[in-house]
């Protein structure tokens, strides 16, 4: 099927852009898939169709289509196409992956920009699902094309066959909206991703949802998430410590602590200037998470795991229902990733696993090896560190320089570039405050002179 939409294109590019190519495959396939083979001739007859779909269809993929694509014969000549590809011969993934080039094709610009890889992926989410063996409802707040949704719904399809599963998400971006809705659809899923794209802190289209599960890996030192919000009223923050303006990063934890039930466990990957930072707000609701025994594992990650940014991670496991009270688990993966290429790494299957096995037995109060990268630490330990939560500043290392590790190397340069920028604000800020009272200063000897 990849080549015949590809010979579409070489026909058509002469005749319509490649946006209007692709939106007019995406429709006619959608079609395809939710009205079975229909022997459609006409426009009209296309156009009414994608308007008045049976009751059992219209609420679920009515906002998928957009009949206006089908007012042209060159569009009725490409859907016409289209009906003769045999959907078939084309496994569910693969269809899933042209629904998705389809998509960023008919919206001028790339998906997942910020892409959660596949071994990341599936290290959360097997440590998220670890334990849970009834039917749950999973929630990604911030879920892009539905990545982490949908390789959980994957998984949890071949290793929990009797497991009832419904997949929440919200996203901002209208085209990853539509690719995640799409691909739900195409892999049978049963999910809610909101009727609309939207803003999740600002307008959370789930506002009572409880979740057993939340996979998040949400945008990372969000400026102004706080904008329209107000948080002495909004049950999220009123009655906690209130993270600063200037970066959202504990707002995506505290949204995720809000919507998770009494036995739920999140896991956020986030980036690593939130373990260490110092600054006022954002200590304060680390502290507040501490605690209240909130942090269950704190797992920092190998560097070059993202194509898309350099920024050092990790994983915050959040658990209302912990096995071990006052107890914390800090694993240091630094050293764990595998080169696939020049300018990425991958975490391999053999350490998830150490990892999962490791996670278990320490939940259930066994004996856990002595690996390198597994510490565990008490709350008194990390008051006395000012509740610092990266594994580094448990661990005795040699830190001359021929010794000190990539990622520990970044993690300091992350911390001093966390800091910096807080230092530079803070600086312009003061400034115009220091120029707008000089101002002040000089009307007022001015009004002084007159009087």
């Amino acid at each position: 099927m990849k080549d015949q939409i590809e010979a579409l294109y070489r026909v058509y590019m002469n005749h319509l852009t490649e946006e209007q190519i692709a939106k007019i495959i995406v429709q006619s396939l959608l079609l395809r898939m939710i009205e079975g083979d229909k022997d459609y001739i006409s426009s009209s007859q296309l156009t009414m169709t994608a308007l008045n779909l049976g009751n059992e269809h219209k609420d679920r993929f009515g906002y998928l289509l957009d009949p206006n694509v089908f007012m042209t014969d060159k569009a009725i000549y490409i859907y016409n196409q289209v009906k003769t590809f045999d959907l078939g011969s084309s496994s569910i993934d693969d269809l899933g992956i042209i629904f998705e080039g389809l998509m960023s094709r008919a919206d001028a610009q790339k998906l997942g920009a910020f892409y959660t890889p596949p071994s990341l992926a599936m290290l959360v989410i097997k440590i998220a699902l670890l334990g849970k063996n009834r039917d749950i409802k999973i929630y990604d707040p911030a879920m892009g094309t539905a990545g982490l949704l949908l390789l959980a719904h994957k998984h949890i399809s071949r290793v929990m066959e009797t497991c009832e599963v419904e997949y929440y998400g919200q996203e901002f971006n209208p085209t990853s909206w539509k690719v995640a809705c799409i691909n739900a659809l195409i892999h049978q899923m049963d999910y809610n991703f909101g009727w609309r794209p939207g803003d999740t802190i600002s307008n959370p289209l789930h506002p009572e949802l409880r979740a057993d599960i939340i996979l998040a890996n949400p945008p990372y030192n969000q400026k102004g998430w706080d904008t329209h919000l107000n948080l002495s009223t909004d049950p999220r923050f009123k009655d906690l410590p209130k993270p600063p303006s200037n970066n959202g990063n504990f707002a995506w934890i505290l949204h995720c602590l809000y919507h998770l039930k009494d036995d739920g466990i999140a896991c956020i990957i986030m980036a690593n200037g939130a373990l260490t930072t110092s600054q006022k707000d954002e200590l304060a609701v680390r502290e507040y998470l501490v605690k209240q025994d909130l942090v269950e594992a704190i797992i920092t990650l190998p560097p070059k795991l993202f194509m898309s940014t350099s920024i050092p991670c990790s994983i915050w496991v959040i658990n209302k229902a912990k096995a071990r009270a006052g107890k914390m688990l800090l694993i240091d993966l630094a050293s764990q990733g595998t080169p696939i290429n020049r300018k990425q790494n991958e975490i391999r299957d053999d350490v998830i696993e150490r990892v999962i096995d490791q996670l278990g037995k320490w939940r259930a109060g066994e004996e856990i090896e002595e690996l390198a990268f597994l510490v565990d630490i008490d709350h008194a330990t990390v008051q006395d560190k000012k509740f610092s939560l990266s594994p580094g500043q448990y661990q005795e290392v040699d830190t001359t320089y021929e010794s000190i590790s990539e990622q520990s190397f970044m993690e300091k340069i992350s911390e001093m570039i966390y800091n910096f920028e807080r230092l530079a604000e803070e600086e312009k800020r003061l400034t115009a405050q220091v120029i707008q009272n000089l101002k002040n200063l000089k009307y007022g000897d001015a009004d002084n002179d007159e009087r």
